[in-house]
């Protein structure tokens, strides 16, 4: 079965996404992280899962051996952590505007791609979400609102590389 055109799309832009992300200076002075970002992103796109499993990374990006022990040589775990805090410095800075977001959420290495979509007005304000441009109305700081949005809900679309 071939697959459809939201699937096409999708795939073509977040490969495009991965490049633009590999060539910022954030990622392209750090070999090690683009690496990672480059390795487990083609696994995902490619459907290899399995490439996406702490000590697959550990061999194939970090060189480390069969005797890889998770439990004794954190560097996969901490080295996703310093990528999961690059994206997220990525697209709160020059990334902000990007179609495509990619996210590791954590517990995991295999990422995800997805389109971002803005909120649609609101009839009440026009600014996306009732009283938006008034800032928050949970009582936190405007310092958590990206464009309208709380920084932890950005208005994306489905997570996978799947069909809408």
């Amino acid at each position: 079965m071939s697959p459809n055109l939201a699937e096409v799309t999708l795939g073509n832009a977040a490969e495009q996404q991965l490049e633009r992300i590999l060539a910022h200076p954030r990622f392209s002075g750090s070999a090690r992280l683009s690496e990672f970002l480059r390795f487990v992103a083609r696994a995902s796109l490619d459907g290899d899962l399995g490439s996406t499993k702490e000590v697959v990374i550990a061999a194939e990006v970090y060189g480390r051996g069969t005797g890889y022990d998770p439990q004794v040589d954190s560097t996969v775990r901490s080295e996703a952590s310093r990528l999961r805090a690059r994206l997220r410095e990525y697209y709160v800075g020059d990334g902000q505007f990007d179609p495509v977001v990619v996210e590791i959420a954590r517990g995991g290495y295999a990422p995800v791609f997805r389109y971002r979509n803005p909120a649609p007005p609101s009839p009440v304000t026009g600014a996306g979400r009732p009283g938006a441009e008034d800032g928050p109305s949970d009582g936190g700081s405007s310092g958590d609102w990206l464009h309208g949005a709380r920084t932890g809900d950005l208005g994306f679309a489905d997570r996978r590389v799947a069909p809408v």
